[in-house]
């Protein structure tokens, strides 16, 4: 008896180390995967980086020549800016979801003006706002500086903007920056489908969403991604929605410092 005890024994040994050697192999894989992402997504939006400034420089060059242009030039110049802006940014959030999954996302803090910086972010969705038939209010509050990663942020603002947009096309959206007990405080609104309850729990997870892809595209990582980063510069995102009436997204971001100035 004892001897089966100890041949069963030896084989559970044996199965043990074959599970460790699968799952160190399995997160050799991922590690791999990981890293290929990451040098994927640097390598798309570098080029990319190159290729707006040359197509900025003929949009400029062929406003100097009016008389001289093609019909249409300016409306395909346009046309091309706006897509590869667009591929900038999914590049990008490509770039975060990789680092965050890794570990080696890291804040790199630096004295930002939220107020200048949101400004600038509503501006470059100007055109998908209007593409969308969708009317801006906004509220932003002067001089909204803390300490944080500008980067991180703008990639926040972007997501729930396109969010905004994705889901709420054909209505107002609303945004709101102000500040409280020392901290930044963002809104941002639409009166759209709106999100169940039930959903609502789930929407900051990886590859989640409201609705189904083959209604809207994209990762499904913009809402987690969003908090990883939020939550890293130890604020706080909620939501506030019902099926039908739209959903607020409101963020809470510690200033970092009480006297900071710009």
């Amino acid at each position: 008896m004892d001897a089966e005890v100890e041949t069963e024994l030896q084989h559970l040994r044996q199965q043990l180390a074959d599970a460790r050697a699968e799952i160190a192999e399995l997160a050799t894989a991922v590690e791999v995967r990981n890293e290929f992402i990451a040098i994927a997504a640097h390598e798309l939006r570098n080029p990319m980086s190159a290729i707006v400034l040359s197509v900025q420089t003929l949009r400029m060059a062929s406003a100097r020549s009016a008389t001289e242009r093609p019909p249409k030039l300016d409306e395909k110049l346009e046309a091309l800016e706006k897509r590869v802006h667009h591929f900038v940014r999914r590049a990008s959030l490509l770039l975060d979801i990789t680092r965050v999954n890794s570990g080696k996302y890291e804040l790199e803090t630096e004295p930002v003006n939220l107020s200048e910086l949101t400004r600038d972010v509503v501006a470059s969705f100007a055109d998908e706002f209007a593409r969308a038939n969708c009317a801006l209010n906004v509220s932003i509050a002067d001089r909204v500086i803390g300490l944080w990663d500008r980067t991180g942020l703008e990639q926040v603002l972007m997501n729930l903007l396109s969010n905004a947009v994705k889901y709420g096309a054909g209505k107002p959206i609303a945004l709101a920056l102000g500040v409280r007990d020392h901290a930044a405080i963002l809104d941002v609104a639409d009166a759209g489908v709106g999100i169940s309850e039930d959903d609502q729990q789930r929407i900051f997870e990886k590859f989640e969403r409201a609705v189904r892809r083959r209604q809207h595209g994209g990762f499904g990582m913009g809402l987690w991604i969003t908090r990883q980063i939020v939550e890293r510069h130890g604020g706080t995102i909620h939501v506030h929605s019902q099926p039908g009436a739209g959903s607020r997204f409101t963020l809470s971001l510690p200033l970092g410092t009480k006297e900071l100035d710009l």
